[in-house]
């Protein structure tokens, strides 16, 4: 997303929430790597691929809304 947008201001966001993804990856794989399992390659859903792909035609703000859900409806998750 931060390729496609303009905005350097809104690019910068896009490229910290990056950020923090991969601190949660991380986090998540620490586990595994501690018990002695190996996590394996970190690859985008397709889902992901086809948003990613949107985002390059059209800008970031048309797949915006489906990533705000999508991150708000696995956020509650985490809460139950």
């Amino acid at each position: 997303m931060a390729l496609s947008e303009p905005d350097k201001a809104v690019a910068r966001v896009y490229l910290e929430l990056a950020g923090v993804a991969e601190k949660l990856a991380t986090f998540g794989e620490d586990p595994l790597s501690k018990a002695g399992a190996e996590a394996g390659p970190r690859k985008p859903r397709w889902h992901s691929r086809v948003l990613s792909w949107i985002a390059g035609r059209f800008g970031a703000q048309f797949i915006l809304p489906t990533v705000a859900t999508s991150e708000y409806q696995n956020g509650n998750g985490y809460l139950q």
